[in-house]
């Protein structure tokens, strides 16, 4: 009988782009995009991410060349005070951000990439 080496799986280094990160072997955490503090995010059904900032701006990343960093980086929406959360409504690709007592949404209808208009769903929360 013949015996066979047992094979070891090899387990890629690890890349840390976070100072002071610490991840399990064969882990990474990598830097998507550099924004000023985010608060929340949500994807559409194109996969790009939208993305609420504390500089009180949405917006959108795409990873065009699927290399595992966003780019181009572009403002969806500006103006907002502490937005703190975001969805997209996937069948009508509205986005829906709330910010300071308010939940508004947003939409693309001409598709270049920013918003048309903001509609106040609630307020005064």
């Amino acid at each position: 009988m013949t015996e066979h080496p047992t094979s070891i799986p090899t387990i890629p280094a690890s890349v840390v782009e976070l100072d002071g990160a610490d991840v399990p072997p064969g882990f990474s955490l990598i830097r998507f995009a550099d924004l000023p503090r985010p608060t929340a995010f949500a994807f559409d059904e194109q996969g790009q991410m939208y993305v609420t900032s504390q500089d009180g701006n949405v917006y959108r990343l795409t990873d065009e060349n699927e290399d595992g960093r966003a780019e181009p980086r572009t403002i969806f929406a500006s103006g907002f005070t502490v937005p703190l959360g975001i969805a997209v409504h996937r069948p009508s690709g509205e986005i829906y951000v709330s910010h300071q007592g308010v939940i508004s949404s947003l939409q693309d209808a001409d598709h270049d990439g920013r918003a048309d208009g903001e509609k106040i769903l609630v307020g005064n929360l």
